[in-house]
C-alpha cells in the first residue's frame, strides 16, 4: 500500500533504495489471514516494503498465533518453503501451495491417480539462518504432490502442480486441486476490504 508523504510515514516506511528523495511515496507491505469461508480478515502483519524482515514469509510467520491446530493454510507459489511448511506442521496446520519448483533430491514414495507421495529433502541452509536452527529441521518430510488441470484469467488451460501436507487418502486430488484454485477468492476478497477501506492505492 502506499501512504501521504508524511515525515512520519517515511520514518516507519521508507521509500525504497531506488526511488529518488522527495518523489515516492512510502510504502508498506501488508500480509493477510484471510477465511476462504467467510472472507473475514483474521490477522495482518505490517513491514516497510523492502529490507530485511520485510518478506511475506517473515509477515506470516508472526500471525502463527492467530492459527489453530486443524487449520490449513492455502498459499501461493512464495509459501513453498521447506522450513515454514515444517513450523506450521509442528503446530499441527496443514499447507496447500503451488509448486514452486522441481527439488533436487526428491525421491517419489508413492504414485496414484490423486498425486505422489514424495520425500522432500531438505535444501541446503538459507543465508541468516544458524547452523543450530538448520539443523532443527528434519532432513526430510513426506508431502503430496497434486496436478491441477485448470483455466487462466484468459479462459486458457493451464495445468501446473500443488503440493500438500494433507496425506489422508479420503480426500482426493481433485479435493485439493479445487481447494487450491478457491485461492483466487482470497485475492478478491482482499480487493474488497481494500475498497472499503479507501485503500485503493
Amino acid at each position: 500500500v502506499s501512504m501521504p508523504d508524511t515525515p512520519e510515514n517515511q520514518a516507519a516506511y521508507p521509500q525504497v533504495y531506488n526511488q529518488e528523495p522527495g518523489i515516492g511515496f512510502p510504502l508498506a507491505r501488508v500480509a493477510v489471514l484471510l477465511s476462504l469461508a467467510t472472507g473475514a480478515c483474521h490477522d495482518l502483519a505490517i513491514a516497510a516494503y523492502a529490507g530485511k524482515g520485510t518478506g511475506e514469509t517473515t509477515l506470516l510467520r508472526q500471525m502463527y498465533g492467530s492459527l489453530s491446530p486443524g487449520d490449513v493454510v492455502v498459499a501461493d507459489a512464495l509459501f513453498d518453503d521447506y522450513f515454514l511448511i515444517w513450523e506450521l506442521r509442528q503446530r499441527g496446520i496443514d499447507v496447500v501451495t503451488r509448486a514452486q519448483c522441481r527439488r533436487v533430491g526428491t525421491q517419489t514414495v508413492q504414485s496414484g491417480p490423486d498425486g505422489d507421495v514424495i520425500l522432500w529433502r531438505r535444501p541446503n541452509k538459507p543465508h541468516g539462518m544458524t547452523g543450530e536452527w538448520y539443523r532443527d529441521y528434519p532432513k526430510t518430510q513426506l508431502m503430496r504432490q497434486v496436478s491441477v488441470d485448470a483455466r487462466d484469467k484468459e479462459n486458457r488451460a493451464e495445468q501446473f502442480e500443488v503440493i500438500t501436507t494433507i496425506l489422508d487418502e479420503s480426500i482426493d486430488g481433485g479435493q485439493i486441486g479445487d481447494l487450491y484454485e478457491r485461492r483466487w477468492e482470497g485475492e478478491v476478497d482482499i480487493r474488497s476490504v481494500k475498497s472499503v477501506m479507501k485503500m485503493d492505492v
